[in-house]
């Protein structure tokens, strides 16, 4: 299928993809026939199919045989296994400098009445990532930082917001492993984890965020300064 400029505003997908995203369309649900939606988005048949060919190809609809169109569940990773496998062919430091930009805006929309919620699971996180370097376990504290920073973006505001997040912070994994894996960047990181939980156990959102920016800098850079900081409070 060819891939044509068209205004997003205009677009059938865009249309239904929002339907979608704000709920006005449920998971498990059908879609209106292709000739009653086709009429309420004032497209043509053709138009439309290629629309639903587009949304099924991201992941939000799927088409029965026999059936018709269906909203997939919020639990299908359809679309975010295709996103994860192109997001993997990225370079890192594109990756990092995107969710420099996106994942403080996630930490704000932190609800306050769930603040606490989350600080509690970031905390259990932080502890197991340190357990897991005590005990030479890499691989598991990495998915555990990949869980810690799902755990600060999960009230993103919109799910494309959440489901680009958690593509990218995947995808980083393989990298913080390799931090993980190194004396005193290990130390580090874990203390730069243990600066964001801090702010987010005083409360403090936006303080939170502004770390989370910090934190993610390009290349993950350490000065040594830091480094030594870091091997001194894990004494």
């Amino acid at each position: 299928m060819s891939i044509k400029a068209i205004s997003l505003t205009d677009s059938a997908a865009s249309r239904i993809a929002a339907k979608i995203n704000s709920g006005e369309i449920m998971p498990g649900q059908r879609l209106p026939s292709e000739r009653a939606l086709a009429s309420e988005l004032n497209v043509s048949r053709p138009a439309l199919r290629e629309a639903l060919q587009a949304l099924q190809s991201a992941g939000l609809v799927r088409s029965r045989r026999g059936s018709g169109w269906y909203v997939l569940e919020h639990g299908s990773d359809d679309g975010r296994a295709a996103l994860s496998t192109w997001m993997a062919l990225q370079p890192i430091g594109d990756i990092v400098a995107v969710r420099r930009t996106l994942e403080p805006d996630a930490v704000r929309s932190i609800p306050a009445t769930r603040v606490a919620d989350v600080a509690a699971q970031a905390d259990e996180l932080l502890k197991g990532m340190r357990r897991a370097l005590r005990n030479d376990e890499p691989e598991l504290a990495a998915a555990l930082h990949s869980s810690f920073h799902r755990t600060l973006v999960q009230f993103a505001s919109t799910r494309l917001h959440r489901t680009l997040l958690a593509s990218m912070i995947d995808s980083a994994e393989n990298t913080q492993l390799e931090l993980f894996r190194t004396p005193q960047a290990d130390l580090q990181s874990l203390e730069r984890h243990r600066w964001i939980a801090e702010a987010l156990d005083d409360g403090d959102v936006e303080e939170t965020a502004r770390r989370v920016a910090a934190h993610l800098e390009p290349a993950f850079t350490y000065t040594g300064s830091e480094r030594n900081q870091a091997e001194e409070e894990a004494k």
